[in-house]
């Protein structure tokens, strides 16, 4: 059980890289115009988040994609930035941020590991509210393909963590990702084929 779990967790990082080096490059062939808000949060943020999952889970199998997945949203964060292929922060983005914020200042200031995680697991969805709108408004500001894969790496991190089950706690995090980027994938999926008809 332990070697199939680890191998699944090297398959889910190999296909979490992967979706980052399609993603990078579609925005250096400006098919990509990524979310600033989104991607701006991801990428100051998911390194205390993937801390946070190590010290609660205690388990590198289940949090080894996470930790490419972090290095990921600050090199396409500032890939995008570098080539100008940012949709800038509407208002309600600008309030987006400021939620987020305000769950990093609780996170450093509160100490308290368990409120926090589920703080930000909401804020997550949070999180994905800006490029759920940039991608329903323009979903060929988006590529489909990656996101596709992403959700792919989080879906087997769910049998890892199912294999190497200590709580329910640890299943929170694949499962949302799962719905979240699963998300993004159909709106940009669906919008581009009904905006191509």
């Amino acid at each position: 059980m332990n070697i199939l779990a680890q191998s699944l967790s090297l398959i889910a990082s190999i296909f979490m890289l992967a979706g980052y080096l399609i993603y990078c490059r579609a925005i250096a062939r400006r098919q990509v115009r990524a979310n600033a808000t989104s991607w701006g949060i991801w990428a100051l943020t998911s390194i205390p988040v993937i801390f946070l999952y190590q010290d609660l889970s205690e388990d590198w199998v289940k949090v080894l994609p996470y930790y490419i997945c972090a290095i990921g949203a600050v090199i396409a964060f500032l890939e995008a930035a570098k080539l100008e292929r940012l949709r800038m922060p509407d208002r309600t983005d600008l309030l987006v941020i400021m939620l987020d914020a305000s769950v990093l200042l609780y996170f450093f200031l509160s100490g308290d590991k368990y409120s926090t995680s589920i703080i930000l697991e909401l804020d997550i969805w949070i999180t994905f509210i800006p490029i759920f709108r940039s991608t329903w408004n323009d979903p060929n500001e988006e590529i489909p393909k990656a996101w596709g894969i992403w959700t792919i790496s989080y879906a087997l991190m769910i049998p890892v963590v199912l294999l190497r089950w200590e709580k329910w706690w640890d299943l929170i995090l694949p499962v949302n990702y799962v719905l979240q980027h699963g998300t993004v994938w159909l709106i940009a999926r669906s919008r581009r084929v009904a905006s191509n008809n």
